[in-house]
């Protein structure tokens, strides 16, 4: 199985828990899962199962069900598990980012054309 597992897409009725149990097993032994993808993708209940009989190693999640995780969940003490608040995208520049893609979404939305950052609602992305 695989030594790391990076989970990174939509949640989408297709991808609503997209990793559980048997996903987690198919894994290396001692492996690392890294989750930014959005709550409800992973079983936060699997994950922390695997963490606690030693089939993972470590794993560092940035998405929750319910944001901002709730002070007394069980994740903030769960060893060998990383919990961030769902702001990894902020970096220095992310205030120029943000602006520059909104500018470019304006500028074309202006000229009649489809924005480069439009979600098409019916399949979540």
């Amino acid at each position: 199985g695989a030594t790391a597992l990076v989970i990174v897409t939509p949640l989408t009725p297709e991808t609503r828990g997209l990793i559980g149990e048997p996903e987690l097993a198919a894994l290396a032994p001692g492996a690392v899962v890294i989750d930014v993808s959005r709550g409800g993708v992973t079983d936060l209940d699997a994950l922390v199962e695997a963490l606690e009989v030693g089939q993972i190693a470590a794993a560092a999640v940035d998405v929750f069900p319910t944001e901002p995780l709730p002070a007394d969940d069980r994740l903030w003490n769960t060893p060998n598990l990383l919990v961030t608040p769902h702001t990894a995208g902020n970096s220095a520049d992310y205030q120029r980012r943000i602006a520059s893609c909104f500018a470019d979404n304006l500028l074309a939305f202006e000229q009649g054309f489809t924005p480069p950052g439009k979600v098409d609602r019916a399949t979540g992305y």
